[in-house]
């Protein structure tokens, strides 16, 4: 196959989408694929994928990060927690890492870390769906439907987003994709799937992989996030992920284009978190908030200190990484 064909989950064939195909709430991901080497568990082919419809605004992040649709009481609470994240979040959004992501050895140093806290997100993401929404049997009426609706639409595209005419696939597997384009090591992040699918332990899973020690820590600091408060993760997700992953991504965009590296399914994936993660999961996740926050002062502070929690995790994944660059430049 060669770089850059499109391609699509292997099955039955199905046929190109016409005028009247239906289209998901979210359009489809355009992705390239890969060299030669395909996941076990993955087998592409290429097909004709859905073109992209405009209709999904580019997300610019010198706009206001507040839902308009805030009363104004949720507005003043959101802000004074922007305020008193700024330091932390325009640490990460300036830090060193970027600038020093020059080299394809470099993004592939970067992607090997990066490729646990793209896992890992999904543990985050499905903690608040088991909680948030009715997953047993027998079901019962979960008491906010409108919490449901706004996680269910996020896990769906997280999940599941289309990336062809009636063909599906979640993010971290199209990560493992724009880690194989570059020949980056997706191994240890395979390895790991694969002992989880085997019924091991988490933490058994991470000794048994070559993981950095400072990746394997943000790992754990998420993994303990999913065991806090329902506000708490929220926040989290929130302000860890969603508010933040589209200017993170913006970041390594410029540089990627700064030092002239193609990884064009990498570039995909980014492109794609910017516009979803930006215009329609951010502000849903900041909905999401304030209805669990709702009037509660002590709910509202504890949910800014798992938020500053989990930036400073992120700041100290972003060191090591850099320290990695170093390391492996003097070697």
């Amino acid at each position: 196959m060669r770089l850059g064909q499109r391609f699509r989950v292997c099955g039955e064939p199905k046929r190109a989408a016409g005028a009247g195909a239906q289209q998901g709430p979210h359009p489809p991901c355009e992705v390239l694929a890969f060299p030669d080497r395909q996941p076990q568990y993955l087998e592409v082919q290429p097909i004709q994928l859905v073109e992209r419809e405009k209709r999904e605004e580019s997300y610019d992040g010198s706009k206001s990060r507040i839902s308009a649709g805030n009363n104004e009481g949720e507005v003043a609470v959101m802000r004074g927690i922007e305020y008193q994240l700024a330091t932390a979040r325009d640490t990460l959004l300036h830090h060193p890492m970027y600038s020093a992501l020059k080299s394809l050895h470099q993004l592939r140093i970067f992607m090997a870390n990066h490729v646990f806290a793209v896992w890992d997100f999904m543990t985050v993401l499905k903690a608040l769906q088991s909680r948030l929404t009715c997953i047993t049997t027998p079901w019962l009426p979960p008491p906010d439907p409108s919490a449901v609706r706004i996680i269910n639409e996020i896990v769906l595209c997280e999940e599941s987003d289309e990336i062809g005419p009636g063909e599906y696939l979640d993010h971290f597997r199209l990560y493992l994709i724009a880690m194989r384009e570059i020949a980056a090591d997706t191994l240890p992040a395979e390895q790991l799937v694969e002992a989880l699918r085997n019924g091991c332990d988490v933490e058994a899973a991470l000794d048994s992989i070559s993981i950095a020690p400072a990746t394997r820590r943000f790992v754990s600091s998420t993994l303990e996030a999913a065991k806090r408060p329902t506000h708490e993760l929220a926040a989290v997700f929130l302000f860890g992920r969603e508010d933040l992953i589209p200017l993170m991504f913006t970041r390594i965009l410029e540089m990627l284009d700064a030092s002239g590296l193609q990884a064009m399914a990498f570039r995909t994936y980014l492109r794609r978190h910017v516009t979803i993660d930006g215009g329609q999961h951010g502000p849903r996740a900041q909905d999401l908030l304030a209805r669990l926050c709702g009037e509660d002062p002590a709910r509202w502070c504890e949910a800014t200190q798992a938020a500053h929690a989990a930036l400073e995790a992120r700041r100290a994944l972003w060191d090591s990484i850099l320290v990695s660059f170093h390391e492996n430049a003097n070697n």
